[in-house]
């Protein structure tokens, strides 16, 4: 499994899915702080990183401004407990404006306990909708497609292409 197919695995926890390509960024931290697991593609964008995959090889010290808000809020935050608004700088809200997320502990899947941050406003590039789709299936080996409500393909990944041929609409693929 490819970095880009692991990331996508990350989609089958319905917390996570959600918010895979929502205008508002997203990340699931590791709950020490180190890197950031997983990440919608505006969240990604955030760090100036391409897309999720990028952005889940990267690796945070203690000194860096959003690491160390997540490591003392990790320590405060229930496991399984609800969410809890934090008012965090270095997270998009611009220069020196902190912005508001909804932050709360939770386990994935095995049992990995890790921060889940919900920006509650906007924040960080205004990228539309087929582009996050992009970023956010950008490297993986499956074959992938994504189409708006009206039936019109918004992106394919290369295997995705061949599978649909010359098709770029659902209509044209008779569904």
């Amino acid at each position: 499994m490819n970095d880009a197919a692991s990331h996508l695995a990350f989609l089958r926890d319905p917390r996570l899915a959600i918010h895979a390509t929502a205008a508002a960024p997203v990340w699931l931290w590791s709950a020490d702080a180190s890197h950031i697991i997983w990440s919608n593609p505006v969240g990604a964008a955030v760090f100036d990183a391409p897309g999720p995959s990028a952005l889940a090889e990267r690796h945070f010290d203690s000194r860096n401004q959003a690491a160390a808000q997540i490591a003392r809020i990790a320590g405060a935050l229930p496991l399984g407990g609800s969410a809890r608004l934090e008012r965090l700088r270095g997270f998009g809200g611009g220069v020196g404006r902190p912005l508001t997320c909804a932050c709360s502990r939770i386990a994935l899947a095995d049992h990995t306990p890790a921060i889940l941050v919900v920006a509650m406003e906007p924040a960080g590039p205004s990228l539309s909708v087929a582009e996050r789709i992009r970023r956010l299936l950008d490297g993986a080996d499956a074959a992938l497609a994504a189409f708006a409500p009206d039936g019109r393909l918004l992106h394919a990944t290369p295997q995705g292409r061949v599978q649909l041929g010359r098709h770029d609409t659902l209509a044209g693929l008779g569904a």
